[in-house]
């Protein structure tokens, strides 16, 4: 039987594994940063392309606006 994770307890271990993750993989640490800031869902964030979080001038967005097709509704 698998046994759940435990939660994140505090910013110490939150910076832990951000370091973690940025050191094996570029692109899973800055998942895990925009999974933590942005409050996406794990479905959401797979949904994103480059394009909405880099712009042209390949600068990051301040926002990125999401639609939500389940729901129907848009989320920043």
């Amino acid at each position: 039987m698998k046994q759940a994770g435990q939660p994140i307890q505090n910013e110490k271990q939150l910076e832990t594994i951000k370091n973690i993750l940025l050191q094996s993989s570029k692109r899973d640490g800055l998942l895990f940063v925009l999974a933590v800031n942005s409050g996406l869902k794990v479905s959401e964030i797979l949904q994103l392309k480059v394009s909405d979080v880099i712009d042209e001038n390949e600068n990051v967005r301040h926002s990125i606006l999401f639609y939500n097709e389940k729901v129907k509704k848009h989320k920043w």
